[in-house]
């Protein structure tokens, strides 16, 4: 794991736990996409008597990596996407990659304290803690940012979440668990 510590902002529904160096805490994320790859096919073709052509493997190319949850305060990835632009600005050869570790976390229901037998049934009383069981880890090799969407569609009159997307770009994923 990358800290010891949550963001704050995570809340019980989130899905993905994302470690990204130099942030100094785990990011919780509801949505994840693009953790794919693709080997394109490459077509030989040999001219003699016959013409014979065979399919071979060609290029692999790493799906561009979509991250999405709700907009939290904490300032570490849109920092990382400006400090790139800043170099792309500035005509740098410099660039701020990173290996991401992306968690799928199964979040357990809290475990009842207690039981009573209440007129209905025996029902819990009280919650213990939340017990999480990380599922499957991807690593994406070399990624940086390419997309910062700072709320899509906000409608303050809507009630729904205000939500926030990172896209990277990457040279390679691995499921790593």
């Amino acid at each position: 794991m990358q800290g010891s510590q949550i963001d704050d902002d995570i809340v019980l529904g989130v899905q993905f736990v994302v470690s990204i160096p130099n942030i100094p805490f785990d990011l919780g994320f509801v949505k994840v996409s693009g953790l794919n790859a693709t080997i394109e096919p490459y077509e030989h073709v040999e001219v003699s008597d016959n013409v014979k052509s065979w399919s071979l493997p060609g290029r692999v190319t790493p799906g561009t990596v979509v991250l999405e949850r709700g907009i939290s305060t904490g300032t570490g990835i849109s920092d990382w996407f400006h400090r790139n632009l800043y170099y792309l600005r500035q005509d740098s050869q410099e660039f701020d990659r990173r290996t991401v570790t992306i968690r799928l976390v199964n979040r357990g229901s809290a475990r009842p304290t207690g039981f009573d037998l209440g007129r209905t049934g025996l029902y819990a009383t009280g919650l213990g803690s939340a017990v999480s069981t990380v599922v499957r880890t991807w690593r994406v090799y070399s990624a940086w940012p390419i997309r910062l969407e700072m709320g899509q569609n906000l409608d303050a009159s809507s009630g729904a979440v205000a939500v926030e997307a990172l896209e990277l770009a990457n040279e390679g994923i691995s499921l790593i668990q």
